[in-house]
């Protein structure tokens, strides 16, 4: 098998051998793969300075098996951005999601243009959580594991931005049975992830506009990826945490 110039973006290196790397790359018709850069350990190796996470490529690679060799390597355009404070932290965040929820060799094109922009909207110093928020929702429904997020599960109406809910796996969004104004308590007897209308609303239509629609679209959405990645905790949630406690001098 021979590839030639494919988009792709480097999620992951490791050395191989003491001249060479493996390398898990995400590329746009090929998914998630690991693929053998020869000699780019090597000071004066080539591709040593693009094998750079965050940084679009165009890479090229030969071979049968399960480990087929990198022929080629060159940019395909600037970096996303500087690789530092929000793009860092929240680029290797959303390089573990793709690690941990693809399957290798499976192409997911779409799912290829959702990371490509999350990377750029990330550099342009939008709200990181934001995008954060969209890309879960659109990994998720590209893995089929899609949130409901149009209609109440049990009566079939339109989510109410001023009604609260309860959102229950298998099933979806049900109306709270009881109407606080704090949905972050369980209420009502009903099992699930409490949520708000207007989180709903905005994680459906990717626009946020307030904190507490933030909150509960995280909620959500961790929920919800949780149970994909059966118990396994992120590495990179664990730093970003660690980095917090960091900041706040505990």
């Amino acid at each position: 098998m021979k590839v030639e110039q494919q988009p792709a973006y480097v999620l992951h290196t490791r050395p191989f051998s003491e001249s060479s790397l493996l390398v898990d790359m995400f590329s746009r018709e090929h998914g998630w793969l690991m693929l053998l850069a020869k000699g780019a350990r090597r000071a004066k190796s080539r591709t040593r300075g693009l094998l750079l996470p965050f940084r679009p490529l165009l890479a090229s690679w030969a071979g049968k098996g399960k480990l087929p060799v990198l022929t080629g390597l060159e940019a395909d355009g600037p970096p996303a951005g500087e690789v530092g404070g929000d793009l860092l932290a929240s680029g290797f965040y959303l390089n573990e999601l793709l690690m941990r929820l693809l399957h290798r060799h499976d192409a997911h094109e779409l799912v290829f243009e959702h990371y490509d922009r999350a990377l750029r909207q990330l550099a342009n110093a939008e709200p990181p959580r934001a995008v954060l928020r969209v890309f879960e929702k659109k990994i998720l429904l590209h893995t089929g594991f899609g949130a409901a997020l149009e209609r109440d599960a049990d009566s079939g109406e339109r989510i109410a931005p001023e009604l609260h809910y309860h959102y229950v796996f298998e099933k979806g969004p049900v109306r709270a049975r009881d109407q606080i104004a704090e949905p972050s308590a369980q209420n009502g007897g009903a099992p699930g992830i409490p949520i708000s209308g207007r989180a709903l609303c905005a994680l459906r239509e990717e626009i946020f506009s307030a904190e507490d629609e933030l909150r509960d679209a995280q909620r959500l959405t961790r929920a919800l990826l949780d149970r994909q990645l059966r118990g396994r905790e992120l590495r990179s949630r664990r730093v970003a945490r660690d980095m917090r406690r960091f900041a706040r001098g505990e």
